[in-house]
């Protein structure tokens, strides 16, 4: 049985993660918190260009190591955008700075 903190956690990472994230992040020990991080760095790399409103799983975030990359849901209007995009992730004691240049 989940306990209350677990129960919680894999509401967020449903929340959060899309189903191939999931796949992809189940046997790793992934906290969600860095693929939030990084998919609020794409969002806010795009919405000032293309004010368009991302939901979180409108993005798929790839981890390499100390970068990602992303790709957006077909039909968005930054998906090209964010394809040809590269992300920097860096971790210190007790914070995530993640960021995304397109």
């Amino acid at each position: 049985t989940s306990t209350p903190s677990s129960a919680a956690s894999d509401v967020y990472k449903r929340q959060v993660l899309t189903g191939e994230e999931q796949d992809r992040y189940a046997a790793e020990s992934l906290d969600a918190t860095l693929l939030f991080s990084c998919k609020e760095a794409v969002y806010k790399a795009v919405y000032p260009r293309f004010h368009e409103f991302l939901e979180f799983h409108d993005v798929v975030i790839d981890l390499r190591g100390d970068t990602f990359l992303a790709v957006c849901r077909p039909g968005r209007l930054s998906a090209g955008w964010i394809a040809n995009g590269r992300g920097r992730i860096s971790r210190t004691d007790d914070h995530i700075v993640t960021l995304f240049l397109i």
